[in-house]
């Protein structure tokens, strides 16, 4: 009687639950759950050789200094325990954590996100998106598709500042699902009756035995909409694209590393050890380190004790190996000035304000930012829509990206509005001239992303 009643509990959360997953995502759990409720289980030398060497899981890694990888590998689920994780799960709750972590840590100046997942519970996806969005707007996250970013791994990593297909990963699968399992007829024919009992119509409707009526699937199709229209804004936003194109995407279709690209959901194809070694970024890491951390190259000057000081350290200030005392104390303040002076623009930058030659900020316009927040808010809204202009073009298209980026953003948080505002100042500082987002840079930019979209049966709109 007691494992008929987990059985049943545990199945009602599978089959009664929405998922943002691949189908074949989808069977695999459910084998592995079906499996585990019909008591097989690892040893506990076999949960130490898994704990100890899989790489599954939402922990981060640093593969060398001022680099932290991050893993999200496996089906995605919602609070997974433990012994869930070591089967090949992912919390995606743990993961969040780790990446705000990542994002807050000084030491840290650039996240590699490794995805290799089919997706998983629409539960905790959004958090896990919001906290990628998070580091976004504090530094680089480099997402990689490591062979899957599928359905919520691609909610997720779609927030990143960019995202490297490898020439094999799939990627895509906009779109959510829900299993009912009607076992109303099989409990008949076994003479098994369950009576539900319900203080309202739609009470927690399509419990285990009962049968699935039309009114239940209804029910859910329209939940479902909602996880859906959730997961394409998501998608628009973390991409930067308009709301109408990620619309047309949004089939619960994948796409293969290059055709990818081809079709705006990543911006370049390559592999996890390529990002890592700073191939996908905007600036060589040897330059970062020296512009965001004077205080720890002054530190490895004063630990020289007067001895040589390292070649690596005097080719972060750009020395020369026989450079004097007096000089490289005189880059080092250079160091700390310029590392200042980029810390206060782009604390600017995030607050919508910027500085001329000579005239410094209005710090009174900004306390009345601070005491309107609708205000500020619609200051930031306002710089985001020029920002898209700048970069999609000053005519109807341009316009109407704009618009659709106002319109995606509206309810997003401060946060999410102010990440989108660096990842669009970068991607104008990468691109002369303001060119398409997510498309080649080429004159025929516009043409040929809507002859790709053609080719792969996207041309309009759903």
């Amino acid at each position: 009687m007691i494992q008929i009643s987990k059985l049943e509990a545990i199945s009602s959360a599978l089959y009664g639950t929405p998922w943002a997953i691949t189908e074949a995502g989808l069977n695999l759990m459910t084998g592995i759950i079906e499996a585990h409720i019909a008591g097989v289980r690892l040893s506990d030398e076999e949960k130490q050789i898994r704990a100890a060497s899989q790489g599954y899981g939402s922990g981060a890694e640093a593969p060398q200094p001022q680099v932290a990888l991050m893993n999200l590998h496996g089906v995605i689920l919602s609070r997974a325990s433990a012994d869930m994780t070591m089967s090949g799960y992912t919390d995606p709750q743990r993961f969040a954590a780790n990446m705000r972590r990542a994002a807050d840590d000084p030491n840290v100046s650039r996240i590699v996100l490794s995805i290799d997942s089919p997706g998983g519970s629409v539960s905790g996806t959004r958090a896990a998106g919001d906290a990628v969005a998070y580091a976004a707007s504090k530094k680089e996250v480099i997402a990689v598709a490591d062979d899957m970013a599928a359905s919520a791994a691609y909610w997720i990593g779609a927030q990143a500042t960019r995202f490297i297909a490898d020439p094999g990963a799939t990627v895509g699968s906009i779109g959510v699902i829900m299993a009912l399992r009607d076992t109303s007829e099989k409990n008949a024919k076994d003479g098994v009756q369950t009576h539900v009992l319900r203080s309202g119509p739609e009470k927690a409707l399509g419990q285990p035995g009962e049968a699935i009526t039309d009114a239940t699937k209804a029910h859910y199709a329209e939940q479902l909409a909602t996880f859906h229209d959730q997961f394409v804004q998501a998608v628009a936003a973390g991409r930067g694209m308009p709301l109408s194109q990620a619309q047309t995407l949004a089939t619960g279709r994948t796409w293969i590393g290059q055709a990818a690209v081809e079709v705006g959901l990543a911006d370049e194809v390559g592999t996890v050890q390529q990002a890592l070694a700073g191939a996908f970024s905007a600036q060589p890491d040897t330059q970062r380190l020296a512009a965001q951390s004077p205080t720890r190259l002054s530190a490895a000057v004063e630990k020289s004790g007067g001895a040589p000081v390292p070649p690596e350290v005097l080719a972060m200030l750009g020395l020369s190996a026989d450079a004097t005392t007096e000089q490289i104390q005189a880059a080092i303040d250079i160091q700390r000035k310029t590392a200042a002076s980029t810390e206060r623009t782009n604390m600017l930058a995030a607050l919508g304000l910027s500085e001329e030659p000579g005239k410094p900020a209005n710090l009174s316009a900004l306390a009345a930012q601070a005491k309107d927040g609708a205000l500020y808010r619609e200051a930031q809204l306002d710089r985001l829509h020029a920002l898209t202009i700048t970069n999609e073009g000053n005519d109807e298209a341009g316009v109407q990206a704009a618009d659709d980026a106002r319109e995606v953003y509206a309810g997003q948080s401060l946060e999410r509005i102010s990440g989108q505002i660096t990842r669009l100042e970068a991607r104008r500082d990468t691109l002369p001239g303001g060119q398409q987002s997510k498309a080649p840079a080429n004159a025929a930019a516009k043409s040929t992303q809507k002859l790709n979209l053609s080719a792969f049966g996207l041309g309009g709109k759903r």
